[in-house]
């Protein structure tokens, strides 16, 4: 799959102290695609079917960007990005990619951490499944 960066990120609540960035439509595919079954309605099948779409040539990037967005704002889980962009623009890496900066659960220790939030790019979270 091609890793079609959006014009620019979006940002969305994983988990309680965890905000993932959303920057490519490979990102908000995997996103959409791990979203819980019991979870998903028609604005879900409605931003996956728009990322598919996008990605077969069908629809222009934007779209996608914007079905997505939405279902992030419906759902409830859309951060907002200055908010966002605040505490993890010293936290990037010399290839510009945000790190995974989760909470060490087992030692109660945070780090890369700023106000108690963490952030996680989908290809992290992705490697820390593994």
């Amino acid at each position: 799959m091609q890793a079609e960066a959006f014009s620019s990120p979006i940002f969305v609540k994983r988990a309680t102290y965890i905000v993932q960035e959303i920057a490519s439509l490979a990102d908000a595919i995997d996103f959409l695609e791990e979203w819980p079954e019991d979870c998903r309605n028609i604005i879900h099948e409605t931003a996956l079917k728009a990322c598919y779409d996008a990605h077969d040539g069908r629809k222009p990037l934007s779209v996608a960007r914007q079905a997505f967005q939405g279902f992030a704002k419906r759902v409830a889980i859309l951060e907002d990005p200055t908010s966002a962009m605040q505490w993890i623009g010293a936290c990037k890496l010399v290839t510009g990619k945000v790190r995974l900066m989760l909470m060490d659960q087992q030692l109660g220790l945070a780090r890369g951490t700023q106000e108690g939030h963490s952030v996680v790019t989908s290809q992290s979270a992705k490697q820390k499944q593994s």
